[in-house]
C-alpha cells in the first residue's frame, strides 16, 4: 500500500544540520569550551583545600550526565580564588547560575568571567585539580594598577594556562607537590591576590558578573531578518577567547 503524498515528510523527524553532520560520524560530536573566572568567598578559610573540594563537588552536580567530564585548575587563596574550567556550553550556564546563587549554603560571595574561549580543539587538562594557598596579601584594598585592565586580564589568563601547560607535563603525584610550592618555586605563573580582588570590585565594570551573564541568557532578544524572519538570540558573546564586559 502506498503512501499518501506528505505523509512521510510529516511523520519524519527534522534534523538540524548539526545532527546531519554528527550522524555521519556515528556519534554526537563533543564541543569544549574552556572559561576561566575568579570570584571571592563570603568569608576567610583556614581550611581552603576542603572549601575548594566543597565547590568542585557542587559543580559536578550540576551536570546533566554523570560521565559528562569537567577538567580544569582551580588555586583557592584563604578568600579569593580564581579557576579554569573545561566543560560544555550548557554548564557555562549552569556555573553561572551557581556562582550568583544567593542560597545561604553558597560558599561564594561574588564571581566574575575574565574569559570564555568557544570550541577549543583540545583539552589542556584531563582532571580537575586543586591547590590551596595560605598566603596572607595585606595590600588587597590599597592596591592600585599601573596597568590597564585589559592587560591585567591578559597577563592573569597567561599566567593561568601557562602553569596548567607546566603541571600536565608531570607525573600525576609530583602536581600537588609542585602547586604547593608554587609561590616559592615559581612566582611568576601565581596570579596576585590583589589583582583577583580589583577584578571584583563593584566599580570595575570592565568583567561581567555571574548574575549579568545568566540575565543575558535567560532574556534573549528578537532579531529580525531581512527575509522578514524573527529569531530569538541569545545575547551573551559567542565569539572565541572572548573578555566578557559588563553593564556600562
Amino acid at each position: 500500500m502506498m503512501s499518501s503524498p506528505g505523509t512521510d515528510l510529516e511523520n519524519e523527524e527534522i534534523r538540524s544540520m548539526y545532527d546531519i553532520e554528527t550522524s555521519k560520524l556515528g556519534e554526537k560530536l563533543v564541543i569544549i569550551h574552556r572559561i576561566i573566572y575568579v570570584g571571592c568567598l563570603k568569608k576567610e578559610t583556614e581550611n581552603g583545600l576542603s572549601v575548594a573540594g566543597q565547590i568542585q563537588t557542587d559543580i559536578a552536580n550540576l551536570r546533566d550526565k554523570d560521565d559528562e567530564t569537567l577538567s580544569g585548575l582551580m588555586l583557592m587563596f584563604t578568600k579569593h580564588f580564581i579557576q579554569i574550567l573545561e566543560c560544555s556550553e550548557k554548564m557555562i550556564v549552569n556555573v553561572a547560575r551557581y556562582l550568583s546563587s544567593k542560597n545561604k549554603s553558597n560558599l561564594v560571595q561574588s564571581a566574575k568571567f575574565i574569559s570564555i574561549l568557544h570550541d577549543i580543539p583540545q583539552r589542556l587538562f584531563k582532571v580537575v585539580h586543586i591547590s590551596a594557598l595560605d598566603i596572607q596579601d595585606q595590600n588587597l584594598n590599597s592596591y592600585q594598577p599601573t596597568e590597564s585592565v585589559l592587560k591585567l586580564i591578559i597577563e592573569t589568563v597567561t599566567q593561568m594556562l601557562k602553569l596548567g601547560s607546566q603541571i600536565v607535563k608531570l607525573p600525576k603525584a609530583e602536581i600537588v607537590k609542585c602547586l604547593e610550592n608554587l609561590h616559592g618555586e615559581h612566582p611568576e605563573l601565581l596570579p596576585q591576590q590583589a589583582v583577583l580582588n580589583y577584578f571584583l570590585q563593584e566599580n570595575n565594570k570592565t568583567l561581567m558578573s555571574m548574575a549579568h551573564f545568566v540575565d543575558l541568557h535567560d532574556h534573549p532578544f528578537d532579531v529580525t531578518f531581512e527575509s522578514g524572519i524573527q529569531q530569538l538570540v541569545t545575547r551573551y558573546p559567542k565569539q572565541k577567547n572572548v573578555v566578557l564586559k559588563g553593564p556600562s
